[in-house]
């Protein structure tokens, strides 16, 4: 079968599948996915450390890097006994259902503040101060009464938010250091619409996560 043949071909099936309802299979042929943690991608080394990380997210064609949770994963009753790792590692967590939330933001294994949504607190009897220990306990006596409340990891962005890229801005180890994950995104160069999420451990890139949407064939 000749390229020119080929290419034929599988436009074919995309339109197939696209227009008989297989929207996921459809979706899943234009999204890219890679995850690294050993070797380099697209210029970006694991091993680097965060200032040089950024410098090569910069010649990558990125702006601006921005702090994300290390996890995004939702915890519910189903999956509440995975709720002490996500405490462990998140810098805060969001606690709410479809009416209201509540933020908690950690430092040295205490709640460090703590924000309600103006419908109201989940979670009142939480402090400022607790240890992430009655927190975890209180969470899961909530989900024992209730199975609508959900956590998910956040920033806290008070911390160090959006950082430029751009030469001679931002490219300090000490303001990266603010946050252990990081997400930049490619808008004009190709890659254009990729985004990669950083993880940072003890100074140095430890993983690096590519996600792309693939809007046409290349």
């Amino acid at each position: 079968m000749s390229v020119h043949t080929a290419r034929i071909a599988t436009l074919f099936l995309l339109t197939f599948f696209a227009g008989s309802g297989c929207s996921k299979i459809f979706s899943a042929v234009f999204v890219e996915s890679q995850e690294v943690t050993r070797g380099s991608l697209h210029g970006l080394t694991v091993g680097m450390s965060r200032k040089d990380t950024a410098v090569a997210a910069r010649r990558l064609g990125s702006h601006f890097i921005t702090p994300v949770p290390c996890s995004s994963q939702t915890i519910s009753r189903d999956n509440k006994a995975e709720l002490p790792e996500l405490l462990s590692n998140a810098e805060g967590i969001s606690v709410g259902d479809s009416r209201s939330f509540l933020n908690l933001y950690f430092n040295d294994g205490r709640v460090l503040k703590k924000f309600a949504s103006p419908a109201g607190d989940v979670l009142p009897t939480v402090g400022v101060g607790e240890e992430l220990g009655s927190v975890r306990e209180k969470i899961e006596q909530l989900m024992r009464f209730r199975n609508d409340v959900t956590i998910n990891a956040i920033v806290n962005r008070d911390l160090v938010d959006t950082v430029s890229l751009d030469e001679n801005e931002g490219l300090e180890d000490v303001r990266l250091s603010a946050h252990a994950c990081w997400r930049l995104e490619l808008t004009s160069a190709k890659p254009a619409g990729a985004t990669y999420d950083l993880t940072f451990k003890k100074g140095a890139l430890t993983k690096i996560a590519y996600r792309r949407g693939r809007i046409r064939m290349e």
